[in-house]
This record gives structure tokens, sequence and C-alpha cells, in this order.
């Protein structure tokens, strides 16, 4: 599946902040969701990376962010929560 910008499952999150993306990190049910702002788009991420990403949380005493994943984590499944904006003409 590819999404409006080319986002696709295999890509890591090094690729994801190279697109300049305005990003939020969700943890619904304890797993962490990176939320791409523009297209309505969230990402989850390998287990080894996930797992890399809780061990820096668990001390961190406020909200999580997205620059606490690692950039080698790879997205292993993409959450469409919108259509594509249409491209202005």
């Amino acid at each position: 599946m590819v999404i409006c910008r080319r986002y696709r499952v295999g890509m890591t999150f090094h690729d994801l902040i190279a697109a300049y993306e305005p990003m939020t990190l969700d943890l619904p049910e304890g797993r962490g969701v990176i939320n791409l702002g523009s297209e309505g788009v969230g990402v989850a991420v390998d287990e080894g990376s996930e797992r890399r990403f809780y061990d820096r949380y668990q001390d961190y005493h406020a909200p999580p962010r997205p620059d606490m994943a690692p950039d080698s984590a790879r997205v292993t499944e993409l959450f469409v929560s919108s259509g594509c904006p249409k491209a202005s003409r």
C-alpha cells in the first residue's frame, strides 16, 4: 500500500523525518503509533524499535515525542483515517 506522499511499509523513521512531515506520537493500548499529520496516516514500527522506544520512555515523565523513536525504526503497518487531499491546480 502506498499513500499520497509515497509512504509505504518498510520505510524507516529517518525517511519520514526527511519528508518534513509533522508528526505526533500516541500510545493507544500501549502500542506506539506515529501520526503523520498532513494526510491522516498513522504508522506502527517494528517490535525491536518499539522496545527501544519504551526503554527510553519509561523514565521520561512527559507526553511521548516522535523524536524518541529510533531513526532506524521500520514501518510495519500503515493506518489511514482520511482520504488524500486534492492537489491544488
